[in-house]
């Protein structure tokens, strides 16, 4: 029985040593299964070893090698050994998703922490036969085997002439490159949408936060005020406000110059509101010399306003003249800013590494980009992510010193600079808490737009060559369109949200969004209004009031047909008919025409309209004015005609549009000659596109 025990006992052992070796080999269900086998002649023939230290180090050469490594000075801690070489032979790769070229190399060092302190650079020389006429560079992808699957990174640039790849990384590893198929492009794309609109979604607090800081900064740095509970009672109130509503909604459709121009006389109005008389006038009365002779001045007048009973002209003051512009005049700016930041970083996979450490933890050296972390512990992670957070941090400060630019402001001082470096790995751990008790919501998304793309993928949308889709572009910017037009969809619709299908409490279903896609594409900006209207009955052309003003733009002679004369008398007769002199020189005609033909006509439309649709137009062309002469707007489309005493005329039609700070005409033309030239083959045709800009609204009024 003893024997049997024993026996047993030796069983189980025997056991649990085959399962540790099996995990410790990877052999696991969370290992990816490749079908192709990635098929190589060793590029590098004996491995490269060199030490890194305090200066930049190039292991590798692109023509001997097919590859080039750059490390930085400074990349590692201590002066550490690396051997970069072409490995034996390399797990397998999923053909649906991956096409391998030439070979993969490995990077290792004798480090005990694989990632490196500064972002190092790596340039594969492309096969250039696998470059054929329809070759895009978007079609290259560098290849990274995290130990469990091969990973796809786009690189920073491809160069199709000189036969280069680059890409940056943090961590050594298993890179390769080669072709990414259309199926993984979509994948990818898929993912980093679904982010992006995720992100896109947290606008509100982005806003509320550069506000915040706004409103600090006026009680606080201007005026001196320390008493916290004010400060958030004037932010609640602010917050609270209706036309808040509409300022934060300009803001989230990227319009912040609409939120600039009444953000800062509200914050005053509502410091007004919300301070004592007594308070305020004291602080005003604080205001010295140090903070500027011009604000000293604006103090005064305010003070004098308050004294009078003129709240609001005060708030006006205080808002405009006080506060530092540059706060003021840029919280929408800011704000936008601080989401498309988010929205690229998500892109990046290093963050998106960096994230996966975070959420899963991370024990091994290879995984997820080199990090041996906890779960949940956001300074570890930052502190592994090494040159990659120095690299947000760079691009956060230039980012900032951008938008002091085009304000008209010097750079950051360096205390600034380190004020906002500071503040990126506080922004980047809300932003990883955000999303880890979102994922539900991140993967509905996901969900979604795979969907939708299913959808487009059934219509025939991602064909190459058929609506729309040229051949210059590629899957990720077509994918682009059709997202941007989806958009445009849900504005249009006022619908906020999809559904499978009709329309409900601001929701759209995708048969709609397919319907509308299809018809704007074969019906255009007409045949898509109308069913907009039939369906919603929403009209969604700017009011025939928005036409009249002055306009800008060009016209542009795009499609030219000469006629074809058998005989001398066929010529005469048609000009004759046409009461033209006889023997036109046709060839100079052509010629002429030719030489107009795809070039861009400035033009000029000065329009007088009333809320009827009708009014008058003229228009001037290289210098020369026609007109006034009738001008019609109806359900969003506008016409006019030129023409002169003989039979010939030119006739415009186009559609109005708008976003938020201009509209815009855009349509075609068509040149009416008399009967007998066009029976004979004249025509003359092209496109017209004019804008003009939208009325700055009023400013707050008490």
């Amino acid at each position: 029985m003893a024997k049997k025990k024993r026996i047993l006992l030796k069983s189980c052992l025997f056991a649990l040593a085959i399962g540790a070796a099996l995990l410790q080999t990877g052999c696991d269900s969370g290992k990816e299964k490749g079908d192709l086998k990635w098929s190589y002649e060793k590029a590098i023939k004996k491995p490269i070893e060199a030490s890194a230290g305090n200066e930049e180090l190039n292991l590798g050469s692109i023509e001997k090698d097919k590859v080039q490594v750059k490390i930085p000075g400074k990349s590692f801690d201590s002066p550490t050994k690396l051997k970069l070489y072409t490995p034996d032979k390399v797990p397998n790769v999923v053909s649906k998703k991956f096409e391998p070229i030439g070979a993969p190399v490995e990077v290792q060092c004798d480090a005990e922490f694989t990632r490196t302190n500064n972002p190092v650079q790596v340039t594969f020389a492309l096969d250039k036969s696998t470059i054929s006429e329809d070759t895009m560079p978007s079609d290259y992808w560098v290849s990274y085997y995290d130990g469990n699957k091969w990973e796809y990174i786009r690189p920073d640039s491809v160069d199709l002439d000189a036969g280069t790849m680059t890409f940056t990384t943090c961590h050594f590893s298993l890179f390769g490159y080669g072709k990414i198929t259309v199926d993984q492009k979509i994948e990818e794309y898929t993912k980093n949408k679904a982010l992006a609109d995720w992100t896109q979604k947290g606008m509100d607090d982005k806003v509320n936060k550069a506000v915040e800081q706004a409103v600090d900064h006026i009680l606080k740095e201007k005026l001196g005020m320390s008493d916290e509970s004010t400060k958030k009672k004037v932010l609640a109130s602010l917050l609270n406000d209706d036309e808040w509503a509409n300022m934060a909604k300009s803001v989230k459709d990227g319009d912040y110059i609409t939120f600039n121009q009444n953000f800062n006389v509200l914050v005053g109005k509502k410091i007004v509101d919300n301070v004592s008389e007594g308070t305020l006038s004291k602080l005003l009365k604080g205001v010295t010399e140090d903070d500027g002779i011009e604000t000293v001045k604006a103090a005064s007048t305010a003070l004098g306003y308050l004294a009078e009973g003129r709240k609001y002209d005060a708030a006006k003051i205080i808002g405009e003249n006080i506060a530092d512009k540059f706060v003021i005049t840029t919280v929408g700016k800011v704000a936008i800013a601080a989401v498309e930041n988010e929205i690229q970083s998500w892109k990046n996979k290093e963050v998106e590494a960096a994230y996966q450490a975070f959420k899963n933890g991370a024990s091994q050296k290879w995984w997820w980009g080199g990090y041996n972390v906890e779960k949940g512990d956001f300074d570890a992670v930052y502190e592994q992510m090494r040159g990659a957070a120095r690299q947000l941090e760079i691009e956060a400060v230039k980012k900032q010193n951008q938008i002091r630019a085009e304000a008209g402001y010097p750079p950051l001082t360096s205390e600034e600079e380190d004020k906002i470096k500071d503040k990126v790995s506080k922004d980047l751990q809300s932003q990883f808490d955000r999303r880890l008790k979102q994922e539900e919501e991140l993967a509905k998304k996901e969900q979604e737009i795979k969907q939708l793309v299913e959808e487009y993928k059934e219509k025939g949308l991602l064909e190459k060559g058929s609506f729309g889709f040229d051949k210059g572009y590629d899957i990720e910017q077509r994918l682009d369109v059709l997202m941007h037009l989806k958009d445009k969809i849900l504005k249009d619709t006022k619908s906020k949200e999809l559904m499978a299908s009709g329309y409900n409490n601001g929701k759209i279903g995708m048969d709609h969004i397919m319907s509308l896609t299809m018809i704007w594409y074969t019906e255009g900006y007409a045949g898509y209004a109308k069913y907009i209207k039939d369906n919603f009955n929403i009209e969604i052309y700017p009011p025939a009031e928005a036409m009249a003003g002055s306009w800008s733009g060009n016209m542009t002679i795009t499609n030219i047909t000469f006629p074809e004369f058998e005989t001398q008398e066929q010529e005469q007769q048609a000009e004759g008919d046409a009461g033209c002199d006889f023997n036109l020189d046709w060839n100079a005609i052509k010629k002429e025409l030719e030489a107009m033909k795809g070039v861009a006509r400035p033009m000029v439309l000065n329009v007088t309209m009333d809320k009827s649709g009708s009014g008058n137009v003229t228009i001037t062309l290289d210098g020369d004015s026609n007109g006034p002469m009738p001008i019609s707007y109806k359900s969003g489309q506008v016409s006019f005609t030129i023409s002169d005493e003989s039979d010939s005329a030119v006739v415009f039609t186009g559609y109005a549009s708008e976003d938020q700070t201009s509209y815009g005409l855009n349509g075609n033309f068509k040149f009416k000659f008399p009967e007998s030239l066009e029976k004979a083959g004249l025509s003359i045709s092209g496109t017209w596109n004019v804008s003009k800009a939208k009325q700055a609204p009023a400013t707050v009024q008490s």
